[in-house]
């Protein structure tokens, strides 16, 4: 018996012994201690080492064993301690292989600018671009994947590990995920170092760190890229860009347009090499999504973009397809995780699928469009009207996000009798064909109200974000002679 306690104890000791030195260092990787969010004045914290602790119990727990186990053949034993010992270093040698590492090419640093304030989305991560799988042998994207220590002193000092998830985190709403997103309140440099698992004990020792510039809400320059869609004729028109000012009520307007402002794939003037030649004003399409490219550098702010398709009878880009203002760079939240070094435009038009009282269908002149955007604080600039299979059309190109940013959508009669269409929270795919809609416009409900004649009544209108509309009666107001 005691034999057997020796031979038990040894395998025990020589199975710690062989576990991977990251797992036995992350102690705090679990659910329980990685979501420690108090940033370290001083020395990085290791995790706590609780695999070392001796458990002196072990040695008490073969004593209960009844007499008959002393009777096994002493031969039998070193074959179990060999193969226990083969199991734990199989096992502990399949965790270190199986640990996430950088994907091939891939620098183990980045940075990214944002605003004080802002939230930002490490799209990498989110992508699935930075670390691999090696257990799955494909990209690793799952937010809960990736945890992170913080360093606000240049490297000095890192935080304790810390998860993107909060305990028991579900997925959101439906057909969304979690994702890995950071926001810093005060402007500095802030480094995130950070590390990937696939059952939240074994850790990467490849690490991937991001430096984040913090700005005060100030101007700075970046790169950016608008990818747009075909117009409704099946063109590729091309973009304007102005800047935006503010008219003497306050109301946003077009400023001055911003000449020679598209450059190359590489955002200089000078082509790269290996391209063929192009006018970057026209843009450049790309093969793999048929969305033309148009490259610039801009400072951060709020721009204005309208296209022009172009016209068959002119020769020319002269057909106005309306456009939005932005806030530029993009910002990166929890629902846009795309890279803020781009936006997909993308050509919708609306029309009115009814006939007026006298039998003829909607013309340009009997109704009217509106798209408002609230996550830019933008109204859509409609283009001109058009025909197209017997119903007259609206075009406009829209910063299409898919749920990254929703539109609050109105079709209504410039004339009195009838209904409205109104659409909330309606967003846009990034495809390159035209999207045409028709809306309902059936003929409207007469409702009289009676009130105190001299109390004041108005009928309002939701449209979105709180934002509504007075709706105008189709009489006049009439006395009744008794208050009312």
């Amino acid at each position: 018996m005691k034999k057997k306690i020796v031979s038990l104890l040894l395998a025990l000791t020589m199975m710690v012994s062989l576990l991977p030195v990251q797992v036995l260092a992350a102690g705090d990787g679990g659910a329980a201690d990685a979501l420690v969010v108090t940033e370290l004045a001083g020395e990085e914290q290791t995790p706590e080492n609780s695999a070392d602790t001796e458990e002196p119990e072990e040695s008490e727990a073969p004593a209960e064993e009844p007499a008959e186990a002393a009777e096994e053949p002493a031969a039998e034993e070193p074959v179990t301690e060999e193969a226990s010992v083969s199991a734990s270093t199989e096992a502990a040698m399949t965790a270190a292989a199986a640990v996430p590492t950088l994907q091939d090419g891939v620098s183990p640093t980045a940075e990214a600018t944002v605003l004080a304030g802002a939230p930002y989305s490490i799209t990498e991560l989110n992508a699935g671009k930075v670390f691999w799988n090696n257990e799955k042998n494909r990209p690793l994207l799952a937010a809960e994947s990736f945890y992170y220590r913080r360093s606000a002193d240049g490297g000095k000092t890192w935080s304790n590990l810390r998860s993107f998830c909060y305990p028991t985190q579900d997925t959101g709403f439906s057909g969304t995920a979690v994702v890995c997103v950071l926001m810093e309140s005060k402007p500095g440099d802030y480094m995130y170092r950070i590390c990937a698992t696939t059952d939240g004990k074994n850790f990467s020792e490849d690490t991937w760190t991001l430096t984040l510039h913090v700005k005060e809400n100030s101007t700075y320059d970046f790169n950016f890229l608008f990818c747009v869609g075909k117009d409704y004729n099946g063109n590729y028109p091309i973009l304007k860009l102005y800047n935006v000012v503010k008219d003497a009520s306050g109301k946003e307007v077009l400023g001055d347009e911003l000449k020679n402002c598209f450059l190359y794939s590489n955002y200089t003037s000078t082509l790269p090499d290996g391209e063929t030649e192009y006018d970057p004003t026209m843009g450049k399409l790309e093969e793999k999504d048929n969305l033309q490219r148009f490259y610039t550098h801009l400072s951060s702010g709020r721009y204005a973009y309208r296209a022009f398709g172009y016209n068959e009878e002119t020769k020319a880009y002269d057909i106005p397809l309306g456009g939005m203002t932005l806030q530029l760079p993009l910002e990166q939240n929890d629902v846009f995780t795309g890279e803020n070094q781009y936006a997909y435009i993308r050509c919708v038009a609306y029309g009115v699928d009814a006939t007026k009282k006298d039998g003829t269908g909607f013309g340009a002149d009997d109704f009217e469009v509106e798209l408002n955007c609230p996550v830019m604080n933008s109204t859509a600039e409609m283009g001109a009207s058009f025909e197209k299979d017997g119903h007259t059309y609206y075009p406009t190109m829209v910063f299409a996000q898919s749920r990254g940013c929703l539109y609050g959508i109105y079709v209504g009669a410039t004339m009195p009798g009838y209904n409205s269409s109104v659409s909330a929270g309606e967003f846009f795919e990034a495809e390159p064909a035209a999207r045409l809609e028709l809306a309902k416009l059936d003929t409207a409900a007469q409702v009289i109200y009676t009130v105190p004649s001299d109390a004041t009544f108005n009928l309002y209108r939701q449209m979105n974000n709180f934002n509504t509309r007075v709706v105008e009666p189709i009489i006049d107001w009439k006395d009744n002679g008794d208050g009312t």
